[in-house]
């Protein structure tokens, strides 16, 4: 089983990402789209 992940854009502060999963013949399965909200971290 393979699955590619890749992030597709990050723009101001949100990124977005698609991933693909393949079997061992190389058919593929699924695919997803996810987006995520990225925030700076806060200094301890």
């Amino acid at each position: 089983m393979l699955l590619d992940i890749s992030v597709e854009a990050f723009v101001r502060g949100v990124a977005q990402l698609h991933a693909r999963m393949f079997d061992e013949d190389g058919r593929l399965l699924a695919t997803v789209g996810q987006s995520a909200v990225l925030r700076p971290r806060r200094r301890l």
